[in-house]
C-alpha cells in the first residue's frame, strides 16, 4: 500500500496541511534560472566570436555544459514535483474516501441511534401506563383494607354485644333454675323481690332468644311461664300447694329453665365460632391484601427504576445523535476544503507541467543553437562580417526564444530580456 506523507500527517493533526510553497513559487524561479542561461550563453557567443576562434570554443562549451546542467536540474525539479504530486493525490484519495466513509458510517450510527432513543422512548411510556395500573390497583387494595377493617371492626363489635347478651340470658337462666330449684326454704330465706327480679331477667331473655326458644318451648310451657311471669311468688306458692310434697318447688319450670340453657349456651358457641372463624377471614385478607400492596409498591419503585434508566439512556442517545452530526458537518466541511484544495491542486499541477515543460524546451533549443555543428564550425572558422552575422543569428534566434516563453508565460520580464 502506498503510504503518503501527507496522509500521515493529517492522521497526527487531524488539520489540512498547508500546500508546499514550491508549487507555486516554482513556476515563477524556474524561467528565471533559462533566461539567466540563455543571456550568458547568448553574451558569451558574441564575446567568443568578438574574440577570435582560437577563443570561441572554450567560452561557448561552458555556456553548453551549463545549460546541460541546467536541464538536468529542470529534469530533476520535475521529477521531484511529480512525486510531490503523487502525494498530494494520495492524500486527496486517502482524506475523500477516509471522510466519506466517516460521514457514512456516522450516518448509520445516527440511524441506530434514533432507532434505540425510539425504542428506548416507548419503553419509558409503557411502564409509565404500567405504573399508573400499579399505582391503581395499590389504592384499591388500600382502600379494600380500609373498609375491611371498618366492617370487621363493626361484626367484632356486633359479636360481641351478643357474646355479652348471651352470657347475661345464660346468667339469667341459670339463676331462675337456682331459685327455683331451691325449695321452699330457700324461698323463705330469700330477699323480699329477688322472685320478682330473677323473673324479670328470665322473661327478658325470652324475648331477646324467642325466635330460637321456637323449636324448645312448647304453647304449654309459654303459658305456664306467662303465669310464673305475672306473679313468681304466688306461682311457686300454688305449684306446691298443689304438690303438697318436700319436693322443690316447680320441678316444671325447672325443666324448660334447662332446656332453654341448653339453647342459649349452644347459640354462644355459634356466636364465638363465627367470631373466630370471622376473625381468621379477616386475618387473611389483611395478610393478603398487605401481601399485594407490598408486591404493587415495590413493581412500582420497580419499574420507576427502569422508566429513570431508559429515558437516561435516551437522553444520552440524543445528546450523542447531535455529537454525531457535529462530527458529521465537520467531516463535510472538511471534505470541501479537500475537494477545493485537490482541485485547485490539479489545476495548478497542469499548468506548472506546461510551464516546466516550456523551460526544458527552451533550455533544449538554446544548446541546440550553441552546441550544433553549424555553431562548431562557425566558431571555429577565422572571423568574417559574414560569421558576425551567423553569430548574430543565432544569437537573435535565442532571443526569440525567450521572447516565446515570456509570451505563453504572460511574463514582461522575460520579453524585456531578451530585447537587450
Amino acid at each position: 500500500d502506498l503510504v503518503c506523507r501527507f496522509s500521515l500527517y493529517i492522521l497526527s493533526t487531524r488539520t489540512l496541511p498547508a500546500f508546499p510553497e514550491s508549487f507555486t513559487e516554482v513556476t515563477m524561479a524556474m524561467p528565471m534560472k533559462a533566461i539567466a542561461a540563455m543571456l550568458l550563453a547568448g553574451s558569451q557567443a558574441s564575446l567568443a566570436v568578438k574574440m577570435g576562434s582560437s577563443e570561441a570554443a572554450r567560452p561557448v562549451t561552458k555556456v553548453v555544459n551549463m545549460l546541460k546542467d541546467m536541464q538536468d536540474t529542470l529534469e530533476k525539479e520535475k521529477k521531484e514535483d511529480e512525486d510531490m504530486y503523487e502525494d498530494i493525490k494520495c492524500w486527496c484519495k486517502e482524506n475523500k474516501v477516509g471522510k466519506a466513509t466517516e460521514v457514512k458510517d456516522a450516518e448509520a450510527k445516527i440511524a441506530q441511534l434514533q432507532s434505540t432513543a425510539d425504542e428506548l422512548g416507548a419503553a419509558a411510556e409503557s411502564l409509565a401506563t404500567e405504573m399508573a395500573g400499579l399505582v391503581k390497583e395499590v389504592k384499591e387494595a388500600t382502600a379494600t383494607l380500609d373498609q375491611a377493617r371498618v366492617m370487621y371492626g363493626n361484626q367484632i363489635e356486633k359479636y360481641n354485644a351478643d357474646e355479652k347478651s348471651l352470657y347475661k340470658d345464660i346468667e339469667a337462666v341459670e339463676s331462675a333454675e337456682t331459685v327455683i330449684g331451691g325449695g321452699e326454704a330457700a324461698l323463705m330465706q330469700m330477699p323480699e323481690g329477688h322472685l320478682q327480679e330473677v323473673a324479670a331477667s328470665l322473661q327478658d331473655a325470652m324475648a331477646r332468644r324467642a325466635s330460637l326458644l321456637e323449636n324448645t318451648l312448647t304453647f304449654r310451657d309459654h303459658d305456664r311461664l306467662e303465669a310464673f311471669f305475672k306473679d313468681p311468688v304466688a306461682f311457686v306458692k300454688d305449684s306446691q300447694s298443689l304438690l303438697q310434697t318436700d319436693a322443690p318447688i316447680g320441678g316444671e319450670l325447672s325443666g324448660m329453665f334447662k332446656a332453654m340453657e341448653e339453647d342459649f349456651k349452644v347459640e354462644l358457641k355459634t356466636v364465638q365460632d363465627e367470631m373466630a372463624k370471622e376473625k381468621l377471614t379477616y386475618e387473611e385478607l389483611m395478610a393478603t391484601k398487605k401481601e399485594e400492596i407490598k408486591a404493587g409498591e415495590a413493581n412500582i419503585e420497580s419499574k420507576r427504576q427502569q422508566r429513570v434508566e431508559k429515558r437516561q439512556n435516551m437522553i444520552e442517545a440524543t445528546f450523542e445523535i447531535k455529537d454525531m452530526k457535529k462530527s458529521i458537518a465537520t467531516a463535510q466541511e472538511f471534505l470541501a476544503l479537500v475537494e477545493e484544495k485537490c482541485g485547485t491542486s490539479d489545476e495548478e499541477w497542469v499548468a506548472r507541467q506546461k510551464t516546466r515543460q516550456e523551460e526544458i524546451e527552451g533550455v533544449g533549443k538554446a544548446i541546440e543553437v550553441l552546441d550544433g555543428e553549424d555553431a562548431h564550425a562557425t566558431f571555429s572558422r577565422t572571423y568574417s562580417f559574414l560569421q558576425q552575422a551567423a553569430a548574430d543569428t543565432r544569437l537573435k534566434r535565442a532571443s526569440a526564444a525567450l521572447q516565446q516563453a515570456g509570451r505563453s508565460q504572460g511574463d514582461k520580464r522575460l520579453t524585456a530580456l531578451a530585447a537587450t
